[in-house]
């Protein structure tokens, strides 16, 4: 007696192989999913960041040239957001004197809302710089005379 060998699949094969990779591309589109999600900016902290970002700009100008301290304070504004309603948020910023003599500048952005999201950014200024457009003489090195003899 002759035998046939079976070509193909049967169906039970079929259905268990359909089977596994539905269940492979689930649990890719998952991992697909988390990590955009967690890759996706949130409004809110963007806002806050930004804020953050623009107060430090203006408060490193105001101690690079001027020199001075800024009084620690605190206020209170709204921020415009994407979806139309403003974010109420509290602008902070407070420095110190480092031991040598640097100025520490703290600028922190915190949400008014139940949310709590906060921003803060650091900055260290180790030197006073010249006001933009001053000439600035080096020590020891005396200017070349301008009138002619």
């Amino acid at each position: 007696m002759e035998r046939h060998r079976q070509r193909g699949s049967s169906f039970i094969e079929t259905a268990i192989a359909l089977a596994v990779v539905a269940i492979v591309a689930g649990a890719a589109l998952n991992a697909a999913i988390a990590t955009t999600h967690a890759a996706a900016v949130d409004p809110e902290r963007a806002a806050l960041q930004s804020a953050a970002r623009r107060e430090m700009t203006i408060a490193r100008d105001v101690l690079k040239y001027r020199g001075a301290s800024i009084a620690p304070a605190a206020a209170a504004t709204t921020l415009p957001m994407p979806a139309g309603t403003p974010l109420a948020v509290e602008l902070s910023i407070a420095t110190s004197r480092t031991a040598r003599g640097a100025i520490r500048v703290v600028v922190a952005a915190a949400a008014s809302n139940r949310s709590g999201e906060r921003a803060a950014l650091e900055a260290t200024l180790s030197a006073r710089a010249p006001l933009p457009g001053a000439i600035v003489h080096a020590p020891g090195i005396v200017p070349a005379p301008t009138g002619a003899p």
